[in-house]
Formats: structure tokens, sequence, C-alpha cells
């Protein structure tokens, strides 16, 4: 009684079980927890009498939002995680023999929906050095073209996509949506947020799950034109987002200098020192402007056991990626640490 189009998925899994025993370097999550006005606020609503009520303060976080992107607040739509983002574009704009542009490899969620929805999805694959694969995307847009989905930086390769390279996209994909997704955004200072009110076909996703530190909340949201915020808003359930989500965001935006210490240590001190690393110890990787490396070895899985065997978890990939493993990046110290367990194990 499944839609055939279900039938025929794989579900995108993640190891959820058995984590909080090791040092986390395997999903990009911060290393350090929020902002401690964040946890204040949290355990201040936790012990108020609020729990047994609807969420609220949706206006006053988009609003919050808007001020620290840098548009109007009826730009904003908060959702469940950028997961919830994902799905209500999706869901909103595609119908059956849709095409999808989504370059390949990425984010194993941007698939998912467009299957969903019984929508062809076509994948351009990135270049040899994992760049950016622009003039093909260009080649595979045709007026069957629904949806084009681009992960900047993108996970897993870390690539940093030229802004002139998403206008030409823009340009030609005029009567196709552009969703890009920026859920890093905070690692790399770089956003095509100002292009909203120029192209009208423009999403924007982000999080505050990554340098926010607030992963566990699931707190994302869209940024887009007006209108097409109207539409969204026929998708996502009334109260998508829960209000200890909600409060948590509200605290996490009066405190900005919190989360850009951290993201400052990660790009400006552990990245490099990760990267002198490998490259003394001659270690193939691919330069990525997010807060982790995609590192070429021998075995991933392998490598992978003997990283869980010192008490770390790293991310083996799949796919194209099949001789690659993604490490998270995290302060000094705990870079410093990771450093000392790689050399342990390329040596063994």
């Amino acid at each position: 009684m499944f839609r055939q189009s279900i039938l025929k998925m794989t579900a995108y899994t993640a190891p959820i079980e058995g984590r909080a025993s090791f040092k986390r370097f395997d999903f990009n999550e911060s290393t350090v927890g929020p902002s401690p006005k964040v946890k204040k606020a949290l355990i201040d609503f936790v012990t108020s009498e609020r729990i047994n009520t609807y969420p609220h303060d949706y206006s006053l976080l988009h609003k919050k939002i808007a001020e620290y992107i840098g548009v109007a607040e009826n730009n904003i739509r908060i959702t469940d995680g950028a997961d919830g983002a994902i799905e209500a574009i999706a869901f909103s704009c595609l119908e059956k023999d849709d095409e999808v542009i989504i370059p390949t490899p990425s984010f194993g969620m941007f698939y998912i929906p467009p299957a969903i929805q019984d929508a062809s999805i076509i994948k351009p694959e990135y270049g040899k050095n994992m760049e950016f694969p622009t003039d093909a995307v260009l080649e595979k847009i045709t007026n069957k073209t629904k949806l084009i989905i681009i992960c900047n930086p993108n996970n897993p390769t870390g690539t940093l996509i030229k802004k002139e390279d998403i206008v030409r996209i823009l340009d030609k994909a005029k009567n196709a949506f552009v969703m890009i997704d920026e859920v890093y955004g905070e690692f790399t200072g770089k956003t095509c947020a100002d292009l909203i009110t120029k192209y009208s076909n423009l999403f924007i996703i982000r999080s505050f799950s990554k340098a926010f530190a607030m992963a566990s909340l699931r707190v994302g949201y869209i940024i887009t034109n007006v209108l097409n915020i109207s539409e969204i808003n026929k998708v996502v359930a009334p109260y998508n987002v829960n209000q200890f989500a909600v409060v948590g965001a509200l605290a996490a935006l009066d405190d900005l200098e919190y989360m850009k210490n951290y993201v400052d240590e990660v790009v400006n001190k552990s990245k490099p020192l990760l990267e002198t690393f490998l490259n003394t110890n001659m270690i193939k990787y691919y330069p990525g402007a997010a807060n982790y490396l995609l590192i070429e070895v021998e075995n991933p899985d392998d490598m992978y056991n003997r990283f869980k065997n010192e008490g770390y978890l790293i991310r083996p990939q799949r796919g194209i990626l099949s001789k690659c493993v993604r490490v998270s990046i995290g302060t000094l110290k705990e870079t410093e640490d990771l450093i000392k367990v790689f050399e342990k194990i390329i040596k063994k």
C-alpha cells in the first residue's frame, strides 16, 4: 500500500546510537557546547510554566534572524532543521517526472524528498579535484528542470562555489528554483542572501546546528522572496519548530560573539594545523571551506576502526568517494589531540 516512489528508495541512514562515549569528529557538529546564554535560557524555560503551551515567538525569531542575515523579516521561515527546509521546498515545487539537478557527491538528504515526489534526479559529478561542475550543471538545465540543489560549501567535499557561477546558474534556470544550502556559511563568511531581491526563484537554507552548537534542537530556516514564503507556509505545519528550540535560537542570536570566536579558532587555528600535519606526512586532502576536511586513505573502513579504537569517530565515505574519510575540526586543543592519534595510527 506504500507509494511506488517510496518502495524504490533506500533510506538515508546515519549512526545514532552509541556515540556519546566517543570523541565525535564524524558529523561536523560543534565540538563545544552552545553559548552560556543559550544554556541559561533553556534552563529557565524548562523550569517555567510554558511547556504546556504551543510554540510562540516565531515572529520574534524571524525578526532576529532577518537582522542577523541582513534581509527583511518576511523573507524568513523557520523549519525543523535544515532537513525540514529541504523537504518544504521539494514538496512545494516538485511533481512527478520533474527534473532535479544535484551536483554529486553531496548531502544524502538532498536526494530523498525529490525521490518521494517521483522526480527525476540528474547528478553531474564534481571534478577530479572536487571542484564544482558549473559547466555540467548549465548543460543539464532544460525546460523540464524544476529544482537545482547546490551545497555551498559542499558536504562532504568542502568545496566552496564561486558566487559568479551561482549567478550564471540562476540566470539560465529562469523556470526552475535554485536551492543553496549554506548550513556551513558561518565558517565561510559568504552568502547569496543578497541575491533574493533579484532572483525570485532563489531559496537559501541555513541552520543553527553547526557553528551555533545547537544540532540537537533542530532549528533551520529558509531565506527567500516573500511570495515564496507564502507558498512554503502552506506546506509546513503551524508549530513545526518546538518552543525549546525557539528559545535556544533567540538566545544564540543574542551572543554572536561566542559563535564567532569558535569559528575563528576552527578556521584560523585548528584547520591550518591539521592541514600542515597532512602536508608534512604527504596525506592527500581536499582543501575545504568549512569545519571538516575530506582526506584520502587506502582503506576508509580500516581507518574508521583504528580511530574508533582510540576513542574517536570519523566518517568513512561511500560511492565515488570510497577512498576517503571526512574528519571534523574542533578547537585547537582537540585538533592537537586528534593529530597525536593520527600520528599513532599511521605509524602502526
